[in-house]
């Protein structure tokens, strides 16, 4: 049996701040994995038991379980969007429509703040990651969303079934 590696919950954190990532987001509705980490000064928050993936933009899980997960992006653009983020795993392959947040951004490029969260179920190598659609604009020409400053957030509550 694999043991923790520290007592206490398992959790872990990644951040960037101070930072304008631009996202670029060429067609509506489709999502968009967030690359701040990898692409500006990411950070390792605090950890005990999770390790993060900067690199790849994302939190790798050792420990299968139900998950407290929490995420923020602080972002701008140019032109008046509506944007919704939300938790996926696995590059994509699977998301967690009770972490969705959304955002409307002005047409002065005034950052603003995102937050959301829930609980999900995650199995060993599921790999937790933000991403981003706009929900306007149309296909016609790429929209492009600044970063300003993202965080995500994962603590283990417990449970070791996944579904």
């Amino acid at each position: 049996m694999d043991l923790y590696p520290r007592s206490g919950l398992l959790y872990g954190e990644i951040y960037v701040e101070g930072v304008d990532i631009d996202i670029v987001l060429p067609a509506q509705d489709v999502y968009y994995q967030i690359n701040a980490w990898s692409e500006g000064p990411g950070h390792d928050g605090e950890f005990n038991g999770v390790e993060s993936e900067m690199v790849n933009d994302r939190i790798p899980i050792k420990y299968a379980g139900r998950y407290m997960v929490t995420w923020t992006a602080s972002s701008y653009s140019a032109a008046k969007n509506e944007y919704e983020y939300e938790i996926h795993v696995n590059d994509g392959s699977k998301d967690f429509e009770n972490t969705e947040g959304y955002r409307t951004t002005s047409v002065a490029s005034a950052v603003g703040n995102s937050s959301g969260g829930g609980i999900c179920n995650f199995a060993v190598g599921d790999t937790v990651e933000l991403w981003v659609k706009r929900l306007d604009g149309g296909d016609v020409s790429p929209k492009t969303l600044t970063i300003r400053q993202a965080r995500i957030t994962v603590v283990k509550m417990g449970g070791v079934n996944v579904a």
